[in-house]
């Protein structure tokens, strides 16, 4: 911590930077890596399973197929639930077996991962 003080006194007097250019990049490189981040992953419920793939390269990272779900819970802390987002679990043999982090409406997704999950089977699959 002292090395990183020390480092803005040295630009402070080297280049004249004030605090408030420090915060403002700070801000902007904060915001950008969290819109990059944002779109990282991309969720699926789909008509057998659920999926989780790289919103950039669209390669699946991780699969679970709904016969395998035994339960879905919500995880939400105060300040996510004031936003309104969350994060759903598909629990396989009480422990987790994949995770949307960050979905808006996790009640709503919830919902529909255990409607996608009570439905039978041939009801998933095209006439």
């Amino acid at each position: 911590m002292a090395g990183l003080v020390a480092w803005r006194a040295w630009l402070f007097w080297r280049f004249g930077f004030s605090g408030w250019i420090y915060w403002a990049v700070g801000s902007i490189v904060l915001f950008g890596t969290a819109a990059i981040v944002r779109h990282w992953a991309h969720y699926e419920i789909g008509p057998t399973r659920l999926a989780v793939r790289n919103g950039y390269t669209g390669h699946e990272i991780s699969k679970v197929e709904l016969t395998h779900i035994d339960q879905v819970e919500l995880r939400q802390g105060t300040i996510a639930s004031l936003l309104g987002i969350g994060t759903v679990v598909a629990l396989s043999n009480g422990k987790s077996a994949l995770r949307f982090r960050g979905v808006n409406d996790p009640e709503g997704v919830k919902r529909h991962i255990e409607t996608a999950i009570r439905m039978p089977v041939h009801d998933h699959m095209p006439q």
